[in-house]
C-alpha cells in the first residue's frame, strides 16, 4: 500500500565481476612456476648448505632459523642473477621433457641420471603442485641410481619440507643414507630427514633409523656450544624438540636421552626447565613434555609450547594434575602480552582441554584474563565465541566458567545485544550476572541495565536497577538519563501489551484473529500486574528526578530525558513543566526538545502533530526520523493510512531516512490495512521482507516476532513461499527447532506447499526443497501426508 514510499537502504550491493582482470604474480627467487606446455623454472633453487655451527650459550635460540616455517631459500654458493637466459631456456626445456616424463601412473625409468638440481626442482614443483606420481617414480629413479650419487640425491629428497612421500619407498629412500653414509651429513640435514620421518604414517617400520639418525645428531651437538656464529645460522632447535618428543613417545628411550642430553649440554634447555620438573613421576614421556613445555615457555615459544601439549594430549589423554598445571602454565604465558594470534590460539587450547575425554580443570582467572586481553585488543567475536562455548549444554555440567570481569563485561554484553545472531548469549549473560551476583564496575553499571532493558530483559533488567539505584553510588544508576528512558520506555510498553493481553482473554477484543497462547489469567490478576508495572515505572522517574533536583540547576540534556520519560509514562502536563524550565531559563529549544513537544502532542491529537510536522518542514528546524517515527507510531495506533502514507510522503521529499523502529510500525500497518485483499498483503509482505533483509543485522527488523508474523499474513494470503521465506530468514536458525509450537508452524508451511503443488501453483522440485528445509519427515509428491519431526 504506503510502504513503497519508504526509502530502501539495501546493506549489499552487486559486486562487478571480475573475469575480466589477468593476474600477474609476482615474480620471486623462491618459486616455480608451471605452465601447461612446460615446466619454467626461472630461478633455479639449490640446497641450502646450513653450517654445523651453532652461537654459543650467550646467544638465544629464540631467533633461530626455523626450515618449517622459512621459505625454500638459496645456497649461498649460487646466484640466480648471472644465468645467461639461453641457459634458463634450455633449463627450462629439459625440466618440461622430465616432468612430463614423470607425470604417470606406470613406473617411468629415465635413460640418464639425474642431477641434484633436477631432483630438487622437480621436487618442489611436484609437493606444491600435488602430483604423487612425480614424487613416487622420482623416488624409484633414485633408488635405482648408481651407488656412489643415490646417497645424495636420497638426502635431498628426504630433506624436503612438507613432502608427502609414498609411505612404501620412504624406509627404502632411508637405508641409502642411515646407518652407514650418516656420517657425511650435517646438523641441519640430519634434522631435516628427521622431521620429515617425523611424518610418517607408519612410524615401527622407521624406528631402526631413529636410533642411529638421534645418535648422530647427538654427537653433532656436542661442539657446537664451544663455538661462535656462523654465517648467521643456527641449529634448528625446534626440530629437535620434536624429534625428541617423538622418539620418547615410540618409547625409545635411550635414543631420547641421548639427544635431550646433548642439547641440555649446548645451551638450549635451560635448567629451569629441568629444575621444575616432577622427577618423581615414573611415565618418562610426561617428563619428556615437561622439559621441553618449561624450555618453550622460557624461550618465549608459547605457540610451541601449545603443539607439544596437544600432540601429549591426542596421544595420552590424561586428567594428571602435573599436565593439569602445565597447562595452566601455557595459557598464562600466552595471555601475558598476547597478540591476536595469541588470543585465538589461547582460546582454542580451552576449548580442546575442556572436551578431551577426560576434561581438564581451568583456572577461572585464566578465563576472565582470556575476556579481559580480548577486551584490549578489541577482538569482541573471540570473546563471544568462547562465552557460548562457556554456556553451552555440554560444557556447563563439566566447567563452571565464569563471565567476563571489569570494563570487559559491559563491552561484550554491548557486542552481543547489537547482532541478531548473539541476543540470545546476551540474555545468558546478564542471566549469569544476575543469578550469580556478579559485580558490575560503578561506572558502567547504568550502561549495563541500559542495554538490557533496550534488548527487552526486563526481568534481570529490573532486578539491576533495586540492587545498583540505592547506596554507594546510587546516584550514577538512579541519575542516568539513557537508561531511565530506556527502562520506562519498556516497562510503559509491558503495560500496554499486559492491557492487550487481558483484552484479548477476557474477549473484548472483538474480530482479532490472534489466539492467546498459554493459560489465560483473570482480570485480578491482570490488574494486579499492570499496577506493579505501573509503580515500577513511577518509581525509577521519581528516583531520577530527586537525584536532579532542583530542576532549574540541571543540565539541559537531564531535562530533556526528564520531560521524555514523563510523556512516555502518560504525564503528560509533568513533561510539559519540565520543558518550561528550558524556556524560563532563557533558552531556545532545540530540536531534542521539541521532539519531547511532538511526541506529547502526539499521545493526545496525532493529527495536530502532523500538522506541527508541516510547519517544522516550512519553518524549521527541519523534522528528523525521530519526528517522523513518533507521529508515525501514533497514527499506526489509531489505523490512520491516509496520515501514515502523508508523513511518509514528506520524509521522502526532505530524504529523510527512517529508523528501523519506525519501519516495523509501517510494515505492520501496511499489512493490517490491505484487510482482505490478498493481492495488496502479499504486495507489502514482498517490499517488507526486501527491506528486512537489506536491514538483516538490525536488533528491530530482523526479529522472532516479525518472522512469525509475516508467516501468519502470508498463510492468510495464500501465499506458502513467502511463508517459507519468513520463516527461512527470521525463524529458522533463532527457535529451538523441537519446539511445538515452531513444529506446527512448519507443519503449517509444508501443507500449503502440498496444496498448492497438487493445484500445480508450486514445481514438483521446489516443494520438494522447501519442505525437506522444513523437516518434513515424508514426500510432499503424490498426494502424501506431510508430517514435521523434531
Amino acid at each position: 500500500m504506503f510502504i513503497r514510499h519508504s526509502r530502501l537502504l539495501r546493506r549489499f550491493s552487486q559486486l562487478p565481476s571480475l573475469s575480466h582482470v589477468i593476474t600477474t604474480p609476482k615474480p620471486s627467487s623462491r618459486t616455480t612456476i608451471w605452465s601447461p606446455q612446460c615446466l619454467a623454472i626461472h630461478n633455479p633453487i639449490h640446497l641450502p648448505s646450513f653450517p654445523t655451527n651453532t652461537p654459543d650459550r650467550n646467544f638465544s635460540p629464540a631467533v633461530d632459523i626455523q626450515p618449517e616455517d622459512a621459505e625454500d631459500c638459496h645456497s649461498p654458493d649460487t646466484n640466480p642473477q648471472y644465468v645467461s637466459q639461453e641457459a634458463k631456456e634450455k633449463d627450462d626445456s629439459d625440466m618440461c621433457a622430465l616432468y612430463a616424463r614423470l607425470n604417470t601412473p606406470d613406473y617411468s625409468r629415465l635413460a640418464t641420471p639425474l642431477s641434484p638440481q633436477q631432483v630438487r626442482d622437480t621436487v618442489l614443483y611436484a609437493r606444491d603442485a600435488g602430483q604423487p606420481f612425480v614424487l613416487d617414480n622420482l623416488a624409484r629413479n633414485i633408488l635405482d641410481s648408481p651407488q656412489p650419487g643415490r646417497v645424495e640425491l636420497a638426502t635431498i629428497i628426504l630433506s624436503i619440507p612438507r613432502l608427502r612421500l609414498n609411505p612404501s619407498l620412504t624406509p627404502s629412500l632411508v637405508s641409502c643414507i642411515v646407518p652407514h653414509h650418516l656420517s657425511s651429513l650435517s646438523l641441519n640435514l640430519s634434522s631435516y630427514i628427521a622431521r620429515n620421518l617425523i611424518h610418517h604414517p607408519s612410524p615401527s617400520t622407521m624406528e631402526t633409523f631413529f636410533t642411529p639418525l638421534a645418535e648422530h645428531i647427538a654427537h653433532l651437538l656436542k661442539p657446537v656450544w664451544k663455538e661462535r656464529q656462523v654465517n648467521g645460522r643456527y641449529i634448528p632447535t625446534w626440530l629437535l624438540f620434536r624429534f625428541v618428543m617423538h622418539l620418547s613417545k615410540l618409547h625409545l628411550r635411550e635414543p631420547a636421552i641421548r639427544l635431550l642430553q646433548s642439547l641440555i649440554e649446548a645451551g638450549y634447555i635451560p635448567p629451569e626447565a629441568i629444575q621444575r620438573t616432577d622427577q618423581s613421576s615414573r611415565d618418562f614421556h610426561l617428563i619428556i613434555t615437561l622439559t621441553l613445555v618449561r624450555s618453550c615457555i622460557f624461550w618465549k615459544w608459547n605457540h610451541r609450547a601449545v603443539d607439544i601439549l596437544k600432540n601429549y594430549l591426542s596421544g595420552t589423554p590424561s586428567a594428571d594434575p602435573i599436565i593439569s598445571r602445565l597447562c595452566q602454565d601455557v595459557l598464562y604465558a600466552l595471555m601475558e602480552f598476547p597478540t591476536v594470534n595469541d588470543l585465538n590460539l589461547g582460546v582454542s587450547f580451552v576449548k580442546d582441554m575442556a572436551t578431551i575425554p577426560e576434561p581438564m580443570f581451568i583456572s577461572p582467572d585464566i578465563v576472565r584474563q582470556i575476556y579481559s586481553k580480548a577486551h584490549s585488543l578489541d577482538q569482541p567475536h573471540t570473546a563471544a565465541s568462547i562465552y557460548d562455548f562457556a554456556r553451552s549444554k555440554s560444557i556447563r555440567p563439566l566447567h563452571n566458567f565464569p563471565p567476563p570481569s571489569g570494563g570487559a563485561l559491559t563491552w561484550l554484553l554491548r557486542y552481543l545485544s547489537c547482532q541478531r545472531a548473539t541476543l540470545r548469549l546476551a540474555r545468558r549473560l546478564v542471566a549469569q550476572v544476575v543469578d550469580l551476583c556478579e559485580p558490575i564496575p560503578l561506572a558502567d553499571r547504568a550502561e549495563f541495565i541500559a542495554i538490557a532493558a533496550e534488548s527487552g530483559f526486563a526481568r534481570h533488567a529490573r532486578s539491576l536497577w533495586e540492587q545498583y539505584s540505592s547506596g554507594r553510588g546510587g546516584h550514577l544508576v538512579a541519575g542516568n538519563a539513557a537508561m531511565v528512558l530506556r527502562m520506562c520506555s519498556l516497562f510503559a510498553n509491558l503495560r500496554r501489551r499486559n492491557a492487550t493481553h487481558k483484552s484479548m482473554d477476557l474477549g473484548i477484543a472483538e474480530g482479532t484473529t490472534a489466539t492467546p497462547i498459554g493459560h489465560s489469567h483473570d482480570s485480578k490478576d491482570y490488574d494486579e500486574e499492570e499496577k506493579d508495572l505501573e509503580d515500577f515505572a513511577n518509581l525509577i522517574l521519581t528516583r531520577y528526578r530527586k537525584v536532579k533536583e532542583p530542576l532549574w540547576q540541571a543540565s539541559r540534556e537531564d531535562l530533556n530525558a526528564l520531560a521524555r520519560a514523563n510523556i512516555i509514562l502518560g504525564h503528560i502536563t509533568e513533561g510539559l513543566r519540565v520543558l518550561r524550565v528550558v524556556i524560563d531559563r532563557n533558552e531556545y529549544p532545540d530540536l531534542h526538545d521539541i521532539n519531547v513537544l511532538l511526541s506529547a502532542i502526539a499521545k493526545v491529537d496525532y493529527r495536530k502533530a502532523l500538522s506541527m510536522v508541516r510547519r517544522m518542514v516550512r519553518r524549521g528546524p527541519e523534522p528528523d526520523s525521530i519526528s517522523f517515527g513518533t507521529v508515525i507510531h501514533q497514527a499506526a495506533r489509531h489505523c490512520d493510512s491516509a496520515a501514515i502514507s502523508s508523513l511518509l510522503q514528506i520524509a521522502r521529499k526532505t530524504g529523510c531516512q527512517l529508523t528501523t523502529k519506525t519501519m516495523v510500525t509501517v510494515i505492520r500497518a501496511s499489512v493490517a490495512f490491505s484487510g482482505a485483499d490478498k493481492v495488496a498483503v502479499r504486495h507489502n509482505l514482498i517490499r517488507a521482507l526486501e527491506i528486512i533483509f537489506a536491514n538483516e543485522h538490525s536488533n528491530h527488523l530482523a526479529t522472532l516476532n516479525m518472522g512469525k508474523f509475516g508467516v501468519e499474513e502470508a498463510l492468510n494470503a495464500d501465499d506458502p513461499t513467502l511463508a517459507f521465506w519468513f520463516w527461512r530468514g527470521l525463524l529458522k536458525s533463532n527457535v529451538n527447532w523441537n519446539d511445538e509450537l515452531h513444529a506446527a508452524l512448519r507443519g503449517r508451511i509444508a501443507g500449503s506447499i502440498r496444496q498448492h503443488h497438487e493445484r500445480g501453483d508450486i514445481r514438483a522440485e521446489d516443494a520438494q526443497k522447501m519442505t525437506y528445509s522444513l523437516g518434513a519427515n515424508t514426500r510432499v509428491l503424490g498426494g502424501e501426508k506431510t508430517v514435521i519431526g523434531g
